[in-house]
């Protein structure tokens, strides 16, 4: 049957309104091949051989497509286009999975592979119970995270658009490695410290805070200094995240199965206070980045802050936002909570 070319481009442009692509098998695979690939010594076009153009191969398909898409909204809309490339393959169902692909995505971040992640549970045999439940947690706070159980991935949207454009102005990794914390715990951004648990029957975590500035574990708001190694009981219920003190965290009040969804939540502040009762003037601490939805268009919402007064065992802190930014925003600020005992907020 002969297709024609161009009813074929009018239904690609037609089809959807909204059209996302995953990009599979594109390193691209070969099953039969030594190392599940092509052979490095393959000869391409030019006399070059594969192992000088295997990246290649992944990043031009995935440059067309993202062109291709453009072309198809008229420019008006950003592509989104999942690429196995930025995931650590058929990773295994175990705990050493789950602990190597801590660093796998430490060093993916550090060559410019900002959006990456694993296999949630693994790809290969089945996870039991509390390897996924471990699994899923550790998921939930990297950067790409493909599962919709859990609302603290887009909770933390805010956040993580804000970290991205961090990564995209400045090519700064959203996720960190500290040279003095173990090599399961990094950073998220500059104000969440994460210690997934990544071993079975655990019971308590060793947990490296650095440097000397006051930390909170956020889900149950408790102060902890740092320069110090913390013993943490954990549950199946816990999840070690820690903000470092002198940040403020931007999130979604609310959960929904889209970021369509999440426009509709105002924003909730977490203000993290340093042993200087202050908070630093990083861009990821005094402002968050907004998207506005699928089209280009996006805020950048500044938080001024004000000096603490302090009278007595009651201080106050003034936090001002951009009323500009705001309005333009269509952001609702629900609340600033603090992580302090005694302040409170105008």
């Amino acid at each position: 049957m002969k297709v024609s070319l161009h009813n074929t481009i009018a239904k690609y442009i037609n089809m959807y309104k909204t059209l996302f692509v995953w990009k599979d098998m594109n390193e691209p695979s070969v099953f039969n091949g030594p190392e599940q690939t092509m052979p490095k010594d393959a000869v391409h076009h030019g006399g070059w051989e594969h192992r000088e153009l295997h990246n290649l191969y992944g990043f031009y398909q995935h440059m067309a497509t993202f062109e291709g898409l453009l072309t198809r909204s008229g420019g008006m809309e950003r592509p989104f286009i999942l690429s196995r490339a930025i995931w650590t393959d058929d990773n295994v169902a175990t705990w050493e999975y789950l602990k190597i692909s801590i660093s796998m995505l430490l060093s993916l971040s550090l060559t410019g592979m900002h959006f990456c992640g694993a296999d949630v549970g693994g790809f290969v045999q089945v996870p039991d119970p509390e390897l996924l439940v471990h699994w899923y947690q550790a998921g939930a706070l990297q950067p790409f995270f493909r599962g919709h159980s859990l609302g603290t991935i887009y909770g933390l949207l805010p956040y993580w658009y804000t970290l991205f454009h961090q990564a995209h102005t400045s090519a700064l990794p959203p996720i960190r490695k500290s040279l003095w914390t173990p090599h399961t715990q990094y950073f998220s951004g500059g104000a969440l410290l994460v210690c997934p648990v990544t071993d079975p029957g655990v019971t308590e975590v060793k947990v490296l805070l650095p440097g000397s500035d006051e930390v909170s574990l956020i889900s149950i708001c408790i102060l902890h200094k740092g320069a110090r190694t913390l013993d943490l009981p954990v549950t199946l219920n816990t999840v070690p995240v820690f903000q470092r003190g002198g940040t403020v965290v931007p999130r979604r009040a609310g959960c929904g199965s889209s970021t369509a969804d999440l426009q509709q939540h105002p924003i909730t502040l977490t203000v993290a206070l340093d042993t200087k009762v202050t908070h630093d003037n990083t861009a990821e601490s005094t402002g968050w980045y907004h998207s506005t939805g699928q089209g280009w268009n996006h805020i950048l919402i500044p938080i001024y802050t004000l000096p603490f007064k302090s009278l007595g065992s009651v201080r106050e802190l003034i936090i001002l936002f951009s009323k500009d930014a705001l309005n333009r925003s269509k952001v609702t600020v629900k609340k600033c909570m603090m992580l302090r005992k005694y302040f409170c907020f105008k």
